[in-house]
């Protein structure tokens, strides 16, 4: 009973052996040229933050973005298969894990293999938690703005009590140093799509990695990769964010509401411009050096991708809500390196869902 299996698995081993045969070995020359080949393509080709992007806090580490991948593939004449190895939808669970297998288009021969996953409890597709109210019990509480005393308050206008709490109490002081919890998405059956391509982006740029031998020059990191669009890399800051403030006067910090006089808050805020635009990409709100890239229209009608850093003097509420694809309204200050130091946010306008989905999906 055990001759036809042994004679089968003998006659498989041959025909492998035979098929392996057939492709010769690549020389060390043919090597080096396939590697002078991805540095030419990097150098004539691609372009830094359209087909692969830099890993802030490094040096100069590049991370291959989809463009990218593309480009390699089209260079080396590779054709992908996506495949679907898993998919999970449980209550607001959304779970994706995706297989691309690269072929030579030439003969069909298979020549890498990468996987990919997504799913729903990615912080960027979860929704921001609110503040709870101790008097009445409302995710209502907000950071209040400066020129009108600072502080906390359970904002009416989000169904809150209008409680306040001063600056300095020891309530204002939990609200400070405690981050809410980032919440499910109810409405995260509008991503599912956006979820699955995230999942087929992710195992191509490793497929294409693997496949074309260009791990020595890209890296697939930055949360598996760049799942946001391309966005311009912040010049390093050696400086904690909160220390760049602490030398400032008390006085320029926290005003009482009562001493403030209006001539004096229009002189203060007069170097302050009026920046409004789409949320491109942004680093989390409890980043060492948070940051968001601001998509925003000039005079003439040019949009210009504009960095802008928090500061504690705009509200961290707000800030934490306006995530990529919310356009946000707000007062910014420009530094001497060109980027801009947000000093208070007006308002964030969530983007409907069906243009979360177009945008990330132009993305993938």
């Amino acid at each position: 009973m055990t001759t036809e299996p042994i004679e089968t698995t003998s006659v498989a081993v041959r025909e492998a052996e035979q098929v392996v045969g057939r492709y010769d070995e690549m020389t060390v020359d043919e090597l080096v040229a396939r590697a002078d080949k991805i540095t030419e393509i990097q150098k004539r080709v691609m372009k830094e933050d359209v087909h692969y992007g830099r890993i802030p806090g490094t040096d100069g580490k590049k991370t291959l973005l989809k463009p990218g991948a593309e480009t390699l593939m089209k260079a080396f004449k590779l054709r992908p298969l996506p495949v679907i190895l898993r998919e999970t939808i449980e209550g607001t669970f959304i779970q994706y894990v995706v297989r691309v297998d690269l072929f030579a288009q030439v003969d069909g021969t298979e020549i890498a293999s990468g996987i990919g996953e997504c799913n729903s409890g990615e912080t960027k597709y979860m929704r921001a938690g609110g503040r709870t109210c101790p008097e009445c019990g409302a995710d209502a509480v907000i950071k209040g703005r400066e020129e009108y005393g600072g502080g906390w308050l359970c904002f009416k206008k989000k169904d809150g009590c209008g409680a306040k709490w001063s600056d300095g109490t020891d309530q204002a002081e939990f609200f400070e140093t405690h981050k809410p919890e980032r919440q499910p998405n109810e409405n995260v059956f509008d991503l599912v799509n956006t979820i699955l391509k995230m999942a087929k982006k992710r195992a191509l740029i490793d497929a294409v990695l693997s496949g074309t031998a260009a791990s020595d020059s890209f890296t697939q990191d930055v949360g598996d990769t760049d799942d946001d669009p391309p966005t311009k890399t912040p010049p390093p800051r050696t400086e904690p964010r909160r220390d760049r403030y602490a030398t400032q006067p008390p006085a320029q910090a926290k005003k009482p509401a009562k001493s403030v006089d209006p001539a004096e808050v229009k002189k203060a805020t007069a170097q302050d411009l009026h920046l409004m635009g789409e949320v491109r990409g942004r680093a989390p709100y409890d980043a060492p050096h948070s940051f968001m890239v601001v998509a925003a229209k000039g005079r003439g009608g040019q949009v210009f991708e504009e960095t802008v850093y928090y500061s504690p003097e705009a509200s961290a509420d707000l800030w934490d809500q306006a995530e990529a694809g919310t356009t946000i309204d707000m007062a910014a200050r420009r530094q001497k390196d060109g980027t801009f130091l947000c000093t208070r946010i007006n308002r964030v306008i969530p983007a409907p869902a069906l243009a979360t989905e177009d945008s990330e999906d132009d993305g993938a």
